[in-house]
């Protein structure tokens, strides 16, 4: 199993120079250090109802079981299931993206 610690820490963020794109750009160890740990670091100062968190939570969730090592067949169904829940609810979020929800 690859080890999410410090040494993959994201870097720090600079301020959107344009939107929708973060400086400095993470590796993907680093963004999934910043997504298993962000929850933690931030679920106290959130609406827990909010569609955004869940989204969030939800794509976590959704991380976990793909990065996986061993799956079974029960897992396989299920990992199914997020995939189809979670574009479902991206597209509900953020609006039809013929790439992603057509």
């Amino acid at each position: 199993m690859i080890n999410v610690d410090k040494c993959n820490k994201p870097p720090d963020l600079n301020p959107l120079e344009k939107p929708g794109r973060l400086y400095p750009s993470m590796k993907a160890v680093q963004s999934w250090a910043l997504l298993t740990y962000f929850p933690l670091a931030m679920g106290d100062l959130v609406v827990l109802s909010d569609p955004h968190w869940q989204f969030l939570l939800h794509l976590s969730e959704l991380v976990d079981i793909v990065l996986c090592p061993v799956f079974t067949s029960g897992m396989i169904d299920y990992r199914r299931e997020l995939i189809a829940d979670h574009l479902a609810m991206f597209c509900q979020l953020y609006g039809e993206v013929k790439t992603v929800c057509a």
